[in-house]
């Protein structure tokens, strides 16, 4: 087979993380099908620093292309009925997560997909070794201990949730090509589900790939978020600062 165009090379450092796991375990097994969708959904989520992403059908069989013109990717080529029996497979064998939803409508809104990735949590719990080592003759606190744990899983908890909203930020600045409004994109992480920041997201790049936005991607998709907060019955302070 022949390329339709003329491949010039690969660029560097411009890589996309790819999980050892496709190759080891997953790459014997995999019909090519199956494999380009999944590593269409790798460049779509770990590509772009996320951990999910909503993706439509469309997008993964033909790719995102700008209102101007501009190819972002090309998708996977396959035929709507391939694509939606290799994500049946993928998810179905645990390769894959899928996030269903439905506006207030009843509407179908488009997947969020994750790969389903092993989350291991470390426990650090940290103690001062007179106060903790037992001894001979010597009682040990224990409510004290339980505290001490408590105090330290808490701190974890909040460490992850700070990065957790510093990531959310990032992915609406780089999808929105945006960096003038941080603060606002921070009451909105703050204060909205990430399942409606995807999907927010994802509204606007499907329309940006079809030319219908008028005045930019970031008021397209404060709009979007104003709408879909109202409809959750949310209250927020979407003011820009």
């Amino acid at each position: 087979m022949k390329l339709p165009f003329n491949f010039n090379g690969f660029k560097s450092p411009q890589y996309t993380m790819v999980p050892d796991e496709i190759f080891d375990k997953l790459l014997s097994y995999l019909s090519p099908s199956e494999l380009k969708v999944l590593l269409y959904l790798v460049r779509r989520i770990f590509g772009f620093k996320k951990d999910k992403d909503a993706v439509s059908l469309t997008q993964i069989c033909n790719g995102i292309k700008t209102k101007s013109g501009k190819v972002i990717d090309n998708g996977t080529g396959l035929s709507r009925p391939a694509v939606i029996k290799a994500l049946k497979v993928l998810e179905n064998n645990n390769i894959i997560l899928a996030r269903r939803s439905k506006n207030y409508k009843g509407e179908k809104q488009t997947n969020i997909y994750s790969l389903n990735v092993i989350h291991r949590v470390v426990k650090n719990f940290t103690y001062r070794s007179k106060e903790n080592l037992p001894t001979v003759g010597k009682e040990i606190n224990l409510q004290k201990r339980v505290l001490q744990n408590n105090v330290n899983v808490t701190y974890q908890s909040s460490k992850k949730q700070i990065h957790q909203l510093q990531a959310l930020v990032m992915q609406m600045e780089e999808a929105l090509n945006d960096k003038h409004s941080r603060d606002f994109y921070k009451i909105i992480a703050r204060n909205c589900p990430s399942q409606m920041i995807y999907t927010a997201l994802s509204q606007v790049k499907d329309a940006d790939a079809q030319g219908q936005i008028k005045k930019s991607r970031a008021a397209l998709f404060t709009g979007l978020i104003k709408k879909m907060a109202r409809e959750a019955q949310i209250q927020l302070n979407l003011r820009k600062p």
